[in-house]
């Protein structure tokens, strides 16, 4: 009898260890459950830049299971998140959503035995080319131009330039070796800029381009041109025996074999 009794109390002092234990471990996950973030909706409206501008900063900083979109009527970021990350999100948003400056670039060359000639540029919309009369021998060209800060513009140069077999071996020198181009007589030509205004600088990137009347355009990226430079100052942006000056030479309308004494200078200023 005795035996017995001892063996029921080994036994219910068991069950009470394993009620312990399960109430633990529910108490545990009940705590677990009831800290777990919770997801929420937000959407955005942003005043001054586009919503799709931002949405890969945005998404850089979410959760695995977060998303963002952009509605485009609004022109509103919609995020699904953990409040943390949307917290995080809306500093990001408040940070960028800034009114763009506005970019005047000017630029000018110049070839040996020729008088200097201009383009300056202030920005996206392109009008057309104004002559100006400064001499016998001597014209000034411009363009003006819309560049936004962040953004591209193509700086028109020339139509219907002869599509000699010197610019068919330029693209192949380049890396085009495409046999569509090879039939076309006539191309159009400019630069491609992109400027990126920072506190006391612009970061300016210009690439040259051929154009095909089918819509088609070739970039010249091994000879893009990239610095950073101070507002309102004339820098010079090449060396006179740059390989790079050959493609800009016949962007520039050098019909010509290039002699070595190219020079391209630039300014950039903020737009008034």
């Amino acid at each position: 009898m005795d035996k017995m009794t001892t063996i029921s109390k080994y036994q219910h002092v068991a069950v009470i260890l394993l009620i312990l234990t399960f109430c633990i471990a529910t108490t545990s996950t009940a705590q677990k459950k009831k800290t777990k973030p919770v997801i929420v909706f937000k959407l955005f409206k942003l005043k001054h830049r586009l919503a799709k501008e931002l949405l890969p900063s945005v998404e850089s900083i979410l959760s695995p299971n977060g998303k963002a979109s952009v509605d485009i009527i609004s022109n509103s970021l919609m995020i699904i998140d953990h409040q943390k990350n949307i917290d995080h999100a809306l500093k990001i948003i408040e940070k960028l959503d800034y009114p763009v400056p506005q970019l005047s670039i000017q630029l000018r060359y110049r070839f040996n035995n020729t008088r200097n000639k201009y383009i300056s540029s202030t920005g996206i919309i392109s009008v057309k080319g104004i002559k100006l009369s400064t001499g016998k021998n001597e014209q000034v060209q411009k363009l003006l131009l819309r560049v936004r800060s962040g953004s591209s513009a193509f700086l028109k140069i020339s139509r219907q330039v002869p599509f000699t077999n010197h610019w068919l071996s330029l693209c192949r020198r380049n890396g085009y070796n495409f046999g569509w181009f090879s039939d076309y007589k006539t191309i159009g030509t400019g630069l491609a800029l992109k400027a990126v205004a920072l506190t006391n600088t612009v970061d300016l990137t210009m690439t040259p381009i051929i154009s095909f009347s089918v819509g088609k355009a070739i970039e010249f990226i091994q000879s893009a041109t990239r610095v950073v430079i101070p507002y309102d100052s004339w820098v010079t942006i090449n060396s006179a025996k740059s390989k790079s000056n050959e493609t800009y030479a016949l962007i520039l309308g050098k019909k010509q074999k290039l002699d070595s004494t190219l020079q391209i200078q630039v300014k950039a200023s903020l737009a008034r």
